[in-house]
């Protein structure tokens, strides 16, 4: 049994428990500490004893890496006796380590919550290890309760977890789902239930809300906040939400979709502001972003922390980005439209983080202005988070600098995202897809889009061309380095489209799949277009809906052809073929490769077909050999060819014969936007 914990020492993570010896000799002379995953062993020198060297700090940050929690703390406070003071980063990395956690997500925590700095190391590991063992918590949000309340170092770990035991049967929750509630607000679990529960009651009963909402809403709050709120009587409560209410009905009328309590679930905050203080917040956000009501809905219930700040704060707040920024007001109010939660930001931190970015990524002030209008949330991310987010995604890519400058330049977005988001994504790319890590970072950097599909997405996908269009685990990794479209869609989309290939074909799902395995444009394109193409080769050309559903299937390029183009040949084919009626029988005995032979004649091929209807050559020629012929092998058989085509160039633009499109046909094109799911139409399908 653990006397910490009360709990049997295997629950506790090995090398959690405080230090009893030291084996570090603090002797005066110069200290080199020799680090490995078991032990810190301490050398003496040779040199004078009486010279004094600290420890230096970046000597020593990539050796904390590996140590555990005990061998950490002996570190930290040896650096402390030698003179060097203990920095968050230096400590994130050590507990990084013991956790196997994010550094830049420990270094978050510890910076938001300063208090935590000056708890010795095994102490806060201990810990935490401790409550992520009991309460079943993630260690880094175990972390942060321990360093939102540091009193809990203090508190038996299955003290601990009776208290949140009995929270959680208060508000009717398990355990699992209200230990992370009581994570983000460990005040609660100092309480005492028999003052807790009569307090919640009456909270529920105010607010007109559950106790499972409840206690979502108090994890919300600051500590101050949550103690001013059990201090305020319940006809205020219910007179301040009522207040509210007033404000947004009078703001924006009814059938809005703004709720007073979902504001207040989201900013609880809320419920201690005065309704003057929140109506001047409103009135001087719309005169400042200047949007219609339905757009200022959008900004306060995105962020209803704007509310509660004072209308001269806003005012400082706005044009503080202005001056800073230095561009036009406009943009300006457009960025704080589409990221209301810029306008809670210090003046002074829009051009710190603007700088910030200049320095990292070697861009001129004008290119990352213009990547922070079209991503505004970038001016949300600390300058360091944004590096770590910038290092990580050169690691991800595996890219030169300059290559990835001009990445982040097009989507902007990608440096919102945590390097160990998109390492994941890339890990679930190589093992779904089998592509060696080389393959996938490739991929990745051609179509960095690829990026914005979530996990499940990817995973679906995989499934999608596996079981849908029937691509065996062999061929995997070249279909979709080839056509990465094919998992950029939703797969309820692709799968849509597959149906309604069968339906205009009417092949089976088999055969569908294998022509967009042969043919991936299709995917990616509207499936009114394949009907346009098929009315095109039906009406126009004059084929028999078998004729044009075999040529489909078998060369699928057909239906993904340019519509325009493909109309215009037929066109030029239809008034051939009526010259003759051998050409005529020819076109109706074609076979399907001869059909997309003719299909893709070029104008010059059809200059040679031209020829020989006005010459009256068609017994001779046949309609579908032309491919057979260059000019001067067409010149040697037919001489008359030549000043044929002289006559041709003499005659006026207006009079080649070049026809103009109906204008019934036209329209009968632009509404053939269904698909017909019978197989016997006469119109194609």
């Amino acid at each position: 049994m653990n006397l910490y914990t009360g709990l049997p020492n295997d629950w506790v993570m090995r090398g959690a428990r405080p230090s009893t010896s030291s084996n570090v000799n603090t002797s005066s002379c110069v200290i080199h500490c020799s680090i490995s995953r078991r032990h810190i062993k301490a050398r003496h020198c040779t040199c004078n004893a009486t010279e004094q060297q600290p420890v230096g700090i970046a000597s020593l940050s990539s050796s904390v890496s590996a140590l555990d929690s005990m061998q950490a703390d002996d570190l930290l406070q040896e650096m402390a006796r030698a003179g060097n003071p203990v920095d968050a980063k230096l400590q994130s990395e050590a507990l990084s380590a013991v956790f196997q956690e994010p550094a830049d997500g420990v270094q978050r925590v510890l910076l938001r919550n300063p208090a935590a700095l000056k708890l010795p190391l095994s102490q806060l590991v201990q810990s935490t290890s401790s409550l992520s063992a009991v309460l079943g918590l993630q260690p880094l949000k175990a972390l942060a309760m321990v360093a939102k309340a540091p009193s809990l170092v203090e508190t038996p770990a299955h003290e601990v977890l009776q208290q949140a035991s009995d929270i959680a049967a208060l508000v009717g929750l398990p355990l699992e789902d209200a230990a992370p509630l009581l994570a983000k607000q460990p005040s609660l679990l100092s309480m005492p239930m028999d003052e807790l529960t009569p307090q919640a009651q009456r909270l529920s009963s105010a607010l007109e809300i559950s106790l499972p909402g409840l206690l979502l809403l108090l994890s919300r709050l600051s500590p101050a906040h949550l103690t001013s709120l059990m201090d305020t009587p319940s006809a205020t409560l219910t007179a301040q939400v009522q207040s509210i209410r007033k404000l947004l009905a009078r703001s924006f009328g009814g059938g809005r979709g703004l709720d007073a309590m979902l504001l207040v679930a989201h900013r609880p905050a809320l419920l201690l502001a005065s309704p003057e203080q929140m109506a001047q917040a409103l009135a001087r956000l719309s005169s400042l972003l200047r949007l219609p009501a339905h757009r200022l809905t959008a900004a306060v219930r995105q962020c209803p922390g704007l509310l509660s700040m004072s209308a001269s704060q806003l005012t400082i707040n706005y044009k503080g980005a202005l001056a800073a920024m230095r561009i036009d007001i406009n943009t300006v109010a457009q960025m704080m439209a589409e990221e209301p939660r810029l306008l809670q930001l210090d003046p002074l931190v829009f051009k710190s983080r603007v700088e910030g970015m200049m320095s990292q990524l070697y861009l001129p002030r004008k290119q990352v202005l213009d990547m922070v209008v079209r991503q505004p949330q970038l001016l949300l991310y600390l300058t360091p988070t944004l590096k770590a987010h910038w290092t990580g995604l050169k690691s991800v890519l595996r890219a030169p600098h300059e290559v990835v400058v001009v990445i982040v330049q097009m989507y902007p977005d990608l440096l919102c995202r945590s390097p160990y988001t998109l390492k994941a994504k890339l890990e679930v790319l190589q093992r779904e897809f089998r592509m060696p890590p080389l393959r996938a970072a490739e991929l990745a950097t051609r179509h960095p889009n690829i990026f914005k599909f979530s996990i499940p997405h990817i995973q679906a996908a995989r499934e999608l061309l596996v079981n849908d269009l029937r691509v065996s685990e062999e061929k995997l990794p070249e279909v979709v380095r080839q056509n990465p479209t094919l998992i950029m869609q939703p797969t309820a989309t692709t799968r849509g489209k597959l149906a309604d290939l069968c339906a205009l074909l009417d092949a089976s799902q088999a055969t569908a799949a294998a022509m967009i395995r042969d043919e991936p444009l299709l995917i990616t394109q509207d499936s009114r277009q394949w009907q346009t193409n098929f009315d095109t080769m039906t009406s126009q050309l004059g084929l028999s809906i078998t004729q044009a559903r075999t040529a489909s299937a078998m060369f699928p390029s057909l239906l993904s052809r340019n519509s325009k183009r493909l109309w215009d040949v037929c066109q030029a084919l239809s008034s051939l073929v009526n010259t003759s009626p051998v050409w005529a029988s020819e076109l109706e005995q074609a076979s399907p490769a001869s059909i997309n032979r003719c299909l893709s004649y070029s104008p010059r091929q059809l200059q040679l077909l031209q020829y020989c209807a006005d010459a009256g050559l068609q017994a001779e020629q046949p309609f579908l050999g032309t491919q057979l012929y260059s000019k001067s092998d067409f010149v040697q058989r037919f001489p008359g060819f030549e000043i044929w085509e002289v006559n041709q160039r003499k005659q006026p633009s207006g009079s080649k014969g070049k026809r103009r499109r109906p204008q019934g046909h036209q329209r009968e094109l632009s509404l053939s936007g269904s698909i017909s799911s019978g197989s016997g139409s006469d119109t194609g399908g």
